[in-house]
């Protein structure tokens, strides 16, 4: 036990169980009577005459303090100090006074033959025996014994290690870390007890009571702990440099020639600040605001009610992650065979009135995507804990939004419902259809009702959002239904619908959002005809380009004012997603803040915002730089959704783009190639000479550059050769 016990931090069980146990291996020696008496059985108590009732010895004292705590004893007078005291003097001959007054008046009962303890009844055996059975009945059901589980989820057919440890009783995965620590436990253990005695007992190189350092391992329970940031310890965010101002007055008042064009052409900070925050995360902007502007845009009413179907018959398409995350863990669901019924029961509910078929498409979760960001940022302030779901019978996780945090829990729970909602077949009337895609483990599965495999649904899209606008031109043009209407809360599949169902005069498309208290009911056929062509066909990459969940947005810009610049020039985006020049995108960017003449390029009207002086210097439009690589980011964005309408994607990895790089566990935003200011540009270098720059370490001497008030020698009787009067040509030779 002393491995154990040392391992987990019982300190006291820890220091003192060695010289317990070495104790007890030298009792023949120091103690032999004692010793004698243990050989004999003589290290436990009994009472009474009763069977099964001998119990160690510091468990018979508790005997005694009963007989002293019940009435009379010393419940009570505990705060009189004397009574105390002489209550607790004569406590033990009190107790044996007790314990012989009723012996000597037979109250005892010593009949063994007929009193015992209640573990050694027929009853209690025979149930102890029935929870063993129960109990290896659970070890054959979990299939404990299997030396390499297999978890199956739309990301892959996973086979565990053999060092995986899974929770039986709530199949939850314990972390690396965690597996590490318990598979190490006892022989870190057993190394620290040697560890101990020696340098305690042995060489006392350390004092036997000098506390003794936690270790702090890792078990399960570690798995559901939150470490809680205090708002004294969350990280400050900072503005941009604001001396910048004043080290180039300072430069030119020195008679440094500054070129402040070529000065602007780098970021004034080490991230772009019009583009991100100073910590290097994207602006992010709402979405949501579009939704007002096309309502107030196209003049279309907005129902908070579907209307009923005029003719013929209806497709509902739902987003399947997004109904996981408003039906959040209903109260009366314990397993995951619950939730499923509870799942099918939401979708089934659409088939009524004109509805034949219901579509579910769920999220992929693909390892390095554009979205592993998002995601990752979604997750930040929640504790991830993986469980596999390989039964119905596992337990619903009691934190609902820690398992829904990760991807893989996500995409288990994906084609767990998936294959729950294809076993209701035998529910659906004659000439219903139930049809699901993206979330089988398979990539390209697309099951349905009534056809078994789709192939035309049978896509490599990794977002729900385009399956939901593939599965309903599926509808519309190989089914020929006549309505579609998509249950969806997001702002992007809106925009995806009305860019790709413009054309579709004759069929009615409703994307229903909100929630059932206010819920908003947008007809996207009619919202199509109120817009211009080339505003449908740009609308994406104004979506990408303007800030989406993968893409940042403008500081200080948000939809409604990027919206109004895109509706007077809606042609200048037509190259995103589409591999464009770069030129109207600048010309965009710059009428967006206001330059006069956009079409100098960004650089040129970043400098003319700046000499105006209108703008805190984060609203600087971002440099040329910046802006390529923005670009490159949101035509990627833009070139996966204009393919919304075709199974296979043809979607080159993101690195290639030039606007990510692979990192740790993620991709990496690139914010810029060129350095930024204070490191680019050797006019603005000052120097922290002490010594009148006496010497030639001088940084602004090294750059044939004179000393400015910024320097650490003011200026002032500086001996920087530059500085001095007459002599720079001297120094330069």
């Amino acid at each position: 036990m002393l491995p154990w016990l040392t391992i987990y931090d019982h300190t006291n069980y820890a220091r003192w169980g060695p010289v317990y146990l070495s104790e007890m291996r030298n009792l023949e020696k120091t103690a032999p009577q004692v010793y004698q008496e243990f050989m004999m059985g003589n290290f436990v108590i009994k009472r009474s005459k009763r069977r099964f009732n001998q119990v160690p010895a510091d468990q018979a004292t508790e005997w005694m303090n009963r007989m002293c705590k019940i009435s009379n004893g010393i419940i009570g007078i505990t705060r009189n100090d004397p009574a105390r005291d002489r209550f607790c003097t004569t406590w033990a001959e009190r107790s044996n006074i007790s314990y012989e007054t009723k012996s000597l008046m037979g109250i005892e009962d010593n009949d063994e033959l007929i009193s015992t303890r209640k573990e050694a009844t027929s009853s209690r055996m025979k149930k102890d025996e029935e929870a063993v059975q129960k109990l290896v009945g659970e070890f054959t059901r979990f299939d404990v014994f299997r030396t390499t589980p297999q978890v199956t989820s739309n990301i892959g057919s996973t086979t565990l290690p053999d060092a995986s440890l899974i929770s039986l009783a709530t199949n939850d995965i314990a972390t690396p870390e965690i597996t590490k620590d318990v598979l190490s436990a006892y022989s870190r253990g057993v190394n620290m007890v040697k560890s101990n005695v020696s340098q305690r007992l042995v060489e006392r190189s350390t004092p036997f009571f000098h506390p003794m350092t936690r270790n702090n391992t890792k078990t399960f329970a570690t798995l559901y702990k939150i470490n809680i940031v205090t708002k004294q310890k969350e990280t400050k965010t900072i503005k941009a440099d604001r001396k910048l101002i004043q080290q180039l007055f300072n430069a030119s008042s020195a008679g440094r020639k500054v070129e402040l064009l070529t000065v602007l052409q780098h970021e004034l900070s080490p991230v772009p600040l019009s583009l991100a925050k100073i910590d290097g995360s994207m602006n992010t902007t709402s979405k949501a605001d579009i939704l007002t502007l096309l309502s107030k845009e196209t003049g279309v009413n907005i129902p908070s009610d579907l209307p009923p179907s005029s003719q013929g018959k209806t497709c509902v398409v739902i987003d399947g992650h997004a109904l996981i995350q408003s039906m959040g863990k209903p109260r009366e669901c314990k397993t995951f065979e619950d939730y499923g019924s509870s799942f099918s029961k939401v979708v089934l509910k659409h088939f009524k009135g004109s509805v034949t078929r219901v579509d579910v498409a769920f999220d992929r979760y693909q390892q390095g995507s554009i979205k592993c960001g998002t995601r990752i940022k979604r997750k930040k302030m929640k504790r991830p804990i993986r469980k596999i779901i390989n039964r119905p019978d596992v337990p619903l996780p009691e934190a609902w939004d820690q398992f829904i945090a990760m991807s893989e829990n996500k995409a288990d729970l994906a084609n767990y419902l998936s294959g729950y909602l294809m076993d209701q077949a035998n529910q659906l009337k004659d000439g219903q259809e139930l049809v699901t895609g993206g979330g089988f483990a398979e990539l390209r599965k697309a099951q349905s009702t009534v056809r078994g495999h789709v192939q035309d649904l049978s896509a490599n899209h990794e977002e729900a959002d385009t399956r939901l606008v593939l599965h309903s031109k599926e509808a519309i043009i190989q089914q020929k239904y006549d309505r579609v209407e998509v249950m969806c809360r997001d702002t992007d599949v809106l925009l995806l619908l009305m860019h790709f169902c413009s054309h579709l005069h004759e069929v009615e498309v409703w994307m229903v959002s909100g929630t059932s208290k206010q819920r908003k009911c947008y007809p996207v056929h009619l919202m199509c005809t109120k817009l211009s062509p080339v505003v449908l066909n740009n609308i994406l990459g104004f979506h990408a380009l303007t800030g989406c969940d993968s893409t940042s947005s403008f500081t200080g810009y948000g939809k409604k004012s990027c919206w109004k610049t895109f509706i007077r020039r809606p042609e200048l985006l037509n190259g995103v997603g589409r591999n464009g020049p770069i030129e109207p995108i600048e010309e965009y960017v710059c009428s967006l803040y206001g330059e006069p003449n956009p079409t100098r390029g960004v650089d040129v009207g970043r400098h003319d915002v700046f000499v105006r002086g209108k703008k805190d210097l984060e609203k600087l439009p971002p440099t040329k730089d910046a802006l390529e690589l923005h670009y490159a980011r949101s035509n990627y964005q833009a070139k996966i959704w204009l393919q919304a309408d075709v199974v296979e994607m043809d979607i080159d990895v993101p690195d290639n783009s030039g606007g990510w790089k692979s990192g740790i566990a993620e991709l990496d935003i690139v914010w810029s190639r060129l350095p930024p200011v204070p490191s680019a540009c050797i006019e603005l270098i000052s120097c922290g000479c002490g010594s009148k720059c006496r010497t030639t370490s001088c940084s602004c001497f090294k750059s044939n550059q004179t000393c400015t008030p910024a320097c650490a020698c003011y200026a002032v009787d500086c001996c920087n050769a530059f500085h001095q009067p007459g002599t720079h040509d001297e120094a330069a030779e």
